[in-house]
């Protein structure tokens, strides 16, 4: 009973509040540095009654790395404090201490030591090790330490559960990142083997496409790396001109200059381009021929009849050899797969005019074979020589009113004739389709299978009219079969017709030349040998009559030269042409 009246005692009460105040509290205790102070034994006043049962606070573990002071002894602290509250401090017992008090102990010894571990917690996080939970009277230890624990454990793992999404995050991030462009690479690279399986079976459907002579025969090409040759590229967007381009490049490596027109801004969906276009194009082209590079490749359209007499008109100037190749696709007329191939921008309309306007312009003026650059300087002065021979003889002087008109008039025959283009042996004269049998000519197999291939020409006389100055050409069985059968309307041999314009009289066109030949072979036909005048180093020299002279050759001229085709400005297309016309007394076809 005593001792429920000294704790019942307000003073005694307050002065118990006090010491638990006054009481020096236990510093914050971290994990890896320092040991929690001991408590001291409470000294009981009545011995007799039994002390409340201790329960000791967790103690963290000792970190082997540092050492701390030892903790003061508990009778050191005991005498510390005064002498007459040691039986005041008595720690109340279960027994005797109303249970409100206990509580509101418990709860600030609780709080405080949560405040402890979070600032401890705050100053050095260690995740990974959490200290033992320190036990208080009255609480179980679990509760003490779920308690004790819990917001350290919630930052804790709220901070591994931040650092964890983030790390996942970035992970992931990354993941997608490699699997993206690995899904890109893959996909490139189905692209790519799409694309190469296409042109695989392109080229396996399109056998032939570019397959032509002047690429895989050998005189060809041995006849186009020693001759000048500009090779016009044709056809509509998407038929496989880039293409074939390239394959040319490959077969003349080291000679070929390609001159394309994407490089010069020239797009055909867009006509605002084309003018500025076409002048810096030509003028690359001019440098290349001016330079005399073996073989000049033009990659272009050339779709307009404009472009391609622009190009010969080229050639022409630099005593090139033309002659215009278009791949030979399946689609190359196809407008609906030429829409999907190509890379322009042109719908189906737009490509339906450029193919009309292409197949206007397919038959070219003529075809025939066309001398290589060497055999027509030779072939040149050779007819030099011979005019010049033939116009110093007594015989010729007779006759010379043939030319003048008077007879006490003299003709100096170089000046007579005018010699311009390149020259060739025509085969059929199509007149860009309007001449009868012109496309029927044009789509014979052995005009598509020997289209640009070499051929060798065998020149057997020179002869002169009044209107014209010739060669005659001797046709091998090969070559007859690119002969037309109409052309020699008189009862001749086949081929009799053939021959090289060397030069025209003024006013006179160019289809007179064979004329006037066939005009000789008729007269030796009929027997009229002619007059013999007299044998000269090249030949035997014969008048025939109406200043015809024919010049036979003791040994005929074998000419290197090439099957093409020749476009060139239309009639009434005005321009350069009239102007050409009045500078010149005859053009050479």
């Amino acid at each position: 009973m005593e001792n429920q009246d000294v704790v019942q005692d307000p003073q005694v009460n307050s002065s118990v509040e006090e010491q638990k105040q006054e009481e020096p509290q236990p510093e914050p205790v971290t994990a890896s540095k320092q040991e929690p102070e001991q408590q001291p034994e409470p000294v009981s006043a009545e011995p007799k009654e039994p002390e409340p049962e201790k329960t000791s606070e967790p103690v963290p573990e000792k970190q082997p790395e540092e050492t701390t002071e030892p903790p003061p002894e508990p009778e050191k602290e005991q005498k510390t404090q005064p002498e007459g509250q040691v039986a005041k401090t008595e720690e109340p017992g279960p027994g005797n201490t109303p249970k409100g008090e206990v509580d509101k102990i418990l709860e600030k010894t609780v709080d405080h030591k949560q405040e402890e571990k979070a600032e401890t917690k705050m100053e050095k996080p260690e995740p990974d090790a959490q200290p033992e939970p320190k036990e208080v009277t009255g609480k179980s230890e679990a509760e003490v330490a779920n308690q004790a624990g819990k917001p350290a454990e919630a930052e804790s793992k709220e901070q591994e559960n931040q650092t964890g999404k983030q790390e996942e995050a970035e992970s992931k991030e990354q993941e997608n990142q490699t699997g993206k462009q690995e899904e890109a690479e893959s996909k490139e690279q189905e692209n790519q083997d799409k694309q190469a399986s296409e042109d695989a079976q392109a080229t396996e459907i399109a056998e032939g496409s570019f397959s032509f002579t002047f690429l895989e025969d050998e005189a060809t090409t041995a006849f186009v790396r020693s001759s000048r040759t500009l090779i016009i590229v044709r056809g509509l967007p998407g038929s496989g001109k880039s293409k074939l381009a390239s394959t040319i490049n490959t077969t003349y490596q080291g000679l070929c200059t390609i001159i394309c027109a994407d490089n010069h801004g020239i797009k055909p969906e867009k006509s605002s381009t084309l003018a500025e276009g076409f002048k810096a194009m030509d003028a690359a082209i001019v440098e290349c021929l001016t330079s005399a590079k073996e073989v000049v490749v033009v990659d272009d359209t050339n779709h307009t009849h404009s472009r391609v007499a622009r190009l010969e008109e080229l050639a022409e100037e630099h005593q090139y050899l033309a002659f215009y190749v278009e791949p030979r696709t399946p689609w190359n007329r196809n407008v609906e797969q030429l829409c999907r191939k190509t890379h322009r921008k042109l719908d189906k309309s737009q490509m339906q005019t450029m193919l009309n306007t292409m197949s206007e312009t397919s038959v070219p003026f003529f075809f025939g074979w066309f001398l290589s650059s060497s055999y027509q300087d030779k072939l040149r002065s050779m007819a030099s020589d011979f005019l010049k021979i033939l116009g110093n003889l007594d015989a010729f002087k007779k006759h010379i009113g043939d030319f003048s008109g008077d007879p006490e008039k003299g003709v100096d025959l170089e000046q007579y004739f005018s010699d311009k283009g390149v020259l060739h042996c025509t085969t059929k004269f199509c007149d860009y389709g309007k001449e009868q049998g012109a496309k029927e000519y044009m789509e014979k197999q052995e005009v598509c299978e020997s289209y640009g291939r070499a051929s060798e020409l065998e020149l057997t006389a020179l002869f002169i009219t009044p209107r014209t100055a010739g060669a005659q050409v001797s046709l091998s069985e090969a070559q007859l079969q690119l002969w037309p059968e109409d052309s020699e309307k008189e009862d001749l041999p086949r081929g009799s017709r053939a021959h090289v314009t060397l030069g025209c009289a003024e006013g006179v066109e160019p289809v007179q030349t064979g004329l006037d030949l066939l005009e000789i072979i008729a007269q030796k036909k009929q027997g009229e040998e002619g007059e013999k005048i007299q044998d000269l180093d090249l030949g035997t020299l014969t008048y025939y009559g109406k200043g015809a002279w024919m010049l036979s050759l003791k040994e005929p001229i074998r000419a290197q030269s090439c099957f093409s085709s020749y476009y060139g400005p239309k009639k009434g297309d005005g321009g350069k042409e009239s102007e050409k016309k009045k500078k010149l007394k005859c053009t050479v076809m």
